[in-house]
């Protein structure tokens, strides 16, 4: 399904080659600009799943992962991802991930790796291509958000303190960057602030 959706995409033209960007980037002005000063346009896609109560991106019991983030980067010729997370799958990190044979069914190599190790993978995957990543925390809880009784309405919780969401969006950061130095572009937090 992710892939016929992407490749419609590509029919559709909307694959116009997007410039590869050269982080760190920065704005000036309205711009936003490379490391050089250049003007760069994002072009990205969201890759959603993360969120949800599988805790691993979407897709990957169909396609590998390297297919993926090719069909990103060359077949939509995307130079970003915005790549969604629920802040218990950083809770869970360490965690195996469950179903993971019917989850990774096209990922074998990923099957015996935590929560944590298969969104490192990931973000390795696309940065590996040449995409910068968003890292956005969707929701706190594994679940579908944005309903009224979601208790997911704002970046803490009753069940994530404040103190805990700061400690795993710090953490989850660090590790992006150590693994990916250059091309993490950013933090996007929750899909919409609600009132509780």
């Amino acid at each position: 399904m992710l892939v016929f959706f992407l490749r419609s995409l590509v029919l559709l033209g909307l694959g116009a080659k997007a410039a590869m960007l050269t982080p760190p980037l920065s704005t000036a002005g309205a711009d936003i600009v490379d490391v050089k000063g250049d003007k760069v346009q994002l072009k990205c896609v969201n890759w959603y799943g993360a969120q949800l109560h599988q805790l691993v991106p979407s897709g990957l019991d169909q396609q590998p992962l390297d297919s993926i983030a090719a069909i990103i980067s060359e077949d939509l010729s995307l130079n970003c991802v915005r790549l969604v997370y629920a802040l218990e799958m950083v809770r869970r990190g360490s965690n195996f991930v469950e179903n993971a044979t019917s989850l990774l069914a096209a990922n074998p190599t990923l099957q015996s790796l935590n929560y944590m190790d298969v969104f490192d993978a990931t973000v390795a995957a696309l940065t590996e291509r040449g995409l910068v990543v968003i890292l956005n925390n969707h929701n706190s809880d594994g679940s579908w958000c944005c309903h009224d009784d979601d208790r997911n309405g704002l970046w803490y919780t009753d069940t994530y303190p404040e103190w805990e969401w700061l400690a795993h969006l710090d953490a989850l950061t660090r590790r992006s960057f150590l693994k990916c130095v250059t091309t993490l572009l950013g933090c996007k937090v929750l899909a919409s602030v609600s009132h509780e």
